[in-house]
Formats: C-alpha cells, structure tokens, sequence
C-alpha cells in the first residue's frame, strides 16, 4: 500500500516535506512513515465505517482540523516563567545602562520565549494532525495516551475514531502543564465534541493500570522523558509495549532520551522500530514509531520457528 493518498503523496527524499509543512529529515523517516502507515486500512474498510452522524467515511484524505476549540495549557509552564523573567532582567538591564550587550541576549531570549510558546499553543497540534492523519484509523481502534495532560493529543485522536476509544492516563501534575487536572480534560472533551469517546484515567506510566493487549494504539506526547532517571523511563517503555496488541502501533514524541527509548523497545521485540527528526521547527522532539510483532519473540507457531544452526546445535550438545 502507499504510505500517503494519490493526492497527498509524497516524496520519500532525504528531506521529506509534509503538506502541512512539518520537515522530516534523516535517512530514518521512510522507515518511520512506513511504520506509521502499517496495518493501514484499504479504501473498502474505510467505507464500511459509519459515522455517529449517519455518513460514511470513505477515504483516506479527511484530517482533523489542528486548530482546537478547547484550553490546553502551557508545557513545561516553569520554562516560560524562567525565559519571562531573564527577558525583563536584560530589557531593564539595557535600559539603565544603555549598553548593547544587555539587548542582544535580551532579544534572543526573547526569540526563544515566542518559539517555545508557538510550540506549546500551535506547533504540536500541526504536527499530531499529522501524524494522527498518516494512521489512517479505521475508526473502531481503542487508544491510549499516556501522560495525557489537558487533552492535546488525546482529543484529536478521538476526532478519527467512531466506535473506538480514546483512554488518557496522567498524574495530572501542574509542574509538567499549567492547569492540568482531569477536569480540564474533560472540559475540553466536551468542547471538541469527543466526550462519548473519551476516558480519563489517573495512573503512573511506569505502572499502567490495563491488561496486556489492550490497545490497538499507544500515544505519548512529550511525557515520558518527565519521569525520573533512565530505569523508570525504560520501564515506561516497557508498559506501552505491554498493553499494545500484536499488531499495535507506537508513536512517541519527545524532546529527550528518544535514542534510549529507540535501543529498548529493540530489546523489547518490535518491528519497525524507527526514529526522525520533526524539523527544526520544532527541535528539539523527535518521533519514535513501532509495531507490536503478531508473534512476540519465543511464541511463534511450530511450523514458523527458526532452523538452528548446525554448528550452534552441536555445540550445545557439547560436539
């Protein structure tokens, strides 16, 4: 199947632009796409799914619009606050002094404030249309987003599904959003028109609280690297793996660690793992994609087991 629509597709160069402008760059976005992509649903199943509205979804080129109706808050609220004050320091500074060299860092912290809330209030939601669009859903999957926060990533997802569900897990800490708290959430399942679809859970993504092989789909957005010290990120990996069907996919963005996540989900067994750069629009994050195996290593029918070796069957008779 191809990775994008008649009309959308695109070119799989070493700079690949998106239609809405979000560069992918590196020799590992085809790998990522191809992930993304996989298990896609062909132009007949989209057709069998009905919307709540009567209407059919009949093709693979409707997105969800990435402008939100919600209040979703403010990452990292402390990094505003922080660059905030550093731009005040330096605007008194230069103008008590009246010397150049208190304008100049002035100005690119400032710069850097304007990115980082661009980011925060705009930039993820371009990006995740995105990357909810090239899932190509059939509508019936259950999510879960783990560290949801005020509903960013979780809200658009269940904009594609109609009988499926949208599960969001979070500690709801304010230190990692402003003004998280499910209650927010909840209100803006109800302002994006998702409430039906939606679940909210509170819950420790070292620590999830489902069975194995719950979901179809695993997000996370700018959360795991918030848990403290590598094993509690790895053992976050670990539980996404877990309550992934086989067949399940993963998609992680994230500003930190990605190659981390990127060596244990290889260790944990999943195909197609593949990481890439979303741009320099939008550095520092990086996307990490995966798909749960049909067959986890050591499960895979008789008939389907690897031939050993000769000489490793030998030797560990001790020939």
């Amino acid at each position: 199947m191809d990775y994008a629509p008649p009309n959308r597709r695109m070119k799989l160069t070493r700079a690949l632009a998106s239609p809405r402008g979000v560069r992918v760059r590196g020799s590992a976005c085809a790998f990522a796409h191809r992930a993304l992509a996989a298990h896609a649903p062909r132009s007949a199943d989209l057709a069998s799914v009905t919307r709540r509205d009567g209407t059919r979804r009949t093709d693979m080129t409707e997105r969800v619009n990435s402008r939100r109706r919600g209040s979703y808050g403010i990452d990292a609220p402390y990094v505003s606050v922080l660059l905030a004050g550093l731009v005040v320091f330096y605007l008194v500074m230069a103008i008590v002094t009246g010397k150049l060299a208190f304008w100049l860092p002035g100005g690119l912290i400032l710069a850097l404030l304007a990115w980082h809330l661009h980011f925060t209030l705009r930039g993820k939601f371009v990006i995740w249309a995105e990357l909810l669009d090239r899932l190509s859903l059939r509508g019936d999957e259950r999510i879960v987003d783990l560290g949801c926060g005020r509903g960013a990533v979780l809200l658009m997802a269940a904009q594609h599904l109609t009988t499926g569900r949208a599960v969001g897990v979070d500690l709801w800490r304010s230190a990692d959003q402003s003004g998280n708290s499910a209650d927010a959430t909840q209100r803006n399942a109800v302002a994006e028109g998702v409430a039906d679809r939606v679940e909210l859970q509170t819950g420790d993504l070292t620590a999830l609280p489902f069975e194995d092989r719950s979901f179809d789909v695993v997000l996370s957005s700018l959360a795991i690297h918030n848990i403290s010290g590598r094993t509690g990120q790895e053992r976050a990996v670990g539980e996404a793996v877990r309550v992934l069907r086989p067949g399940g996919r993963l998609v992680i963005v994230d500003v930190r660690a990605i190659p981390q996540y990127q060596a244990a989900l290889a260790k944990l067994g999943m195909n197609d793992v593949a990481c890439a750069s979303l741009g320099w629009r939008f550095w520092p994050t990086r996307l990490l994609t995966g798909t749960k195996p049909e067959h986890p290593l050591g499960s895979q029918p008789a008939a389907e087991q690897p031939v050993e070796p000769d000489r490793a069957a030998a030797t560990r008779l001790g020939r």
